[in-house]
């Protein structure tokens, strides 16, 4: 665009000192300008559109972060669940069966923690990507 401006100054130059050329000259300068402005316009969408998308998959993985939360919420009552039958249990069972009871439901817990870490660091892992 500026190429454009300057080929019509040096015109100017070789032509004579009329109104025609100085005319020509803020013609081809009006549509220089012109030009500029509109290609910052189509420019623009573009940028606004790439803002949307991150915002939406913000919100996404927000919804994603609070069902995650439940889960885990759900996951830790399921475990107290478990540690008051245990103690309801050691009430009620003779030795053996306590030892028994206590190394599944360890085991069960043991589990139930792996999964909630494995999920944590998954949604780490998303969070890093971003």
């Amino acid at each position: 665009m500026f190429k454009e401006l300057n080929e019509s100054i040096k015109a100017c130059r070789r032509q004579d000192r009329g109104t025609k050329p100085l005319d020509k000259l803020f013609d081809d300068m009006d549509n220089v300008k012109d030009k500029f402005f509109k290609d910052i316009d189509k420019a623009l969408p573009k940028e606004v559109t790439y803002i949307s998308r991150l915002e939406k998959e913000n919100e996404s993985i927000d919804k994603d972060r609070e069902k995650l939360w439940k889960h885990n919420a759900d996951l830790q009552a399921k475990i107290d669940k478990l540690e008051k039958k245990l103690a309801e249990l050691v009430n009620i069972c003779s030795d053996d069966q306590v030892r028994e009871l206590a190394y599944i439901l360890k085991r069960n817990k043991e589990d139930l923690s792996k999964e909630i870490n494995q999920e944590c660091e998954q949604e780490k892992g998303r969070e890093v990507e971003l």
